[in-house]
């Protein structure tokens, strides 16, 4: 009597189902659909928790009023008088009433290490940002110890697949480089001690809930 391990009757019962597969039982279960509910229910608070992890500093606010005094903190706190700049026209304006100097020349943009930045999408899923970066903003970005990202509530979605879609549609309107903030940058030595790479050594989030 030949002995038959239980590995190998769980191969074989394998290789019969691979040959004569049985009919799905329940033909009409929808296999595409995500079996998780997605909601758009605390979705800032999983894209803050998601987007620290990747080494960002986040900061909710409530209106455009409370980004403005946050600005105006950070500013201070950060010592970034004199060293911003901003290339958008709409952050701009909050800036200005935020009192801030910046300058927006290709020169600053080469000379100033804070730059802020406007948003595309933020993505809950992973705490990535995705965002254009339009004319000097290019060197800015080179350049920048500082990065400020200014979003909305209405700019988080689920996941990469979606924001694809929504800078496919942008493509075709936006002349501009689309980027993803996506980590800090870091690199090890041979023994394995981690320290920052290249690029911006910190970057924040100013997401504003209510814009009038």
């Amino acid at each position: 009597m030949s002995f038959i391990s239980r590995k190998e009757n769980i191969l074989r019962k394998v290789v019969e189902a691979l040959v004569s597969p049985m009919e799905n039982p329940y033909p009409e279960l929808d296999l595409e659909e995500e079996v998780l509910l997605r909601t758009n229910e605390h979705e800032d608070v999983r894209f803050a928790e998601n987007f620290i992890n990747l080494g960002g500093k986040f900061i909710y606010c409530s209106d455009v009023l409370e980004a403005i005094q946050g600005f105006r903190m950070f500013a201070e706190k950060g010592k970034w008088t004199g060293r911003i700049f901003c290339g958008d026209s709409d952050i701009a304006c909050f800036l200005q009433k935020a009192g801030l100097q910046f300058g927006q020349t290709e020169k600053d943009a080469v000379i100033k290490n804070v730059v802020f930045l406007p948003v595309h999408a933020l993505v809950v899923d992973v705490g990535c940002v995705i965002y254009p970066i339009r004319g000097y903003a290019r060197y800015a970005v080179a350049n920048a110890e500082t990065i400020v990202f200014v979003a909305t509530v209405g700019q988080l979605i689920s996941d990469l697949k979606e924001a694809y879609g929504i800078v496919k549609k942008k493509a075709e309107i936006l002349t501009a480089v689309t980027s993803v903030f996506s980590g800090l940058s870091k690199i090890k030595d041979v023994d394995g001690n981690e320290f920052p790479g290249f690029g911006a050594k910190e970057v924040y989030l100013f997401l504003i809930d209510v814009v009038e």
